[in-house]
């Protein structure tokens, strides 16, 4: 098998690289990164959950619930 040829970029810097500059070129990028990923570590404030990995996992199994109660019922009443 013959390796796949590569495509000549155009130039140097390309769109890519230019854009990571402008990025590192600001300092204050990386703080707000910081504070956005700190923001979404808070609690979700509903009673009985403390995290949001709970919401997100009894959301999830309630939906199981209706998908396996449903197919029952289908088996059942068809």
């Amino acid at each position: 098998m013959k390796p796949p040829e590569e495509i000549p970029s155009s130039g140097p810097r390309d769109a890519r690289s230019s854009r990571g500059d402008e990025a590192d070129a600001d300092p204050d990028h990386r703080l707000t990164a910081a504070a956005t990923l700190s923001a979404s570590d808070e609690p979700p404030g509903l009673p009985g959950f403390r995290t949001w990995r709970g919401v997100y996992a009894f959301v999830l199994g309630v939906f199981a619930l209706w998908i396996a109660l449903l197919a029952l019922l289908t088996e059942k009443f068809s």
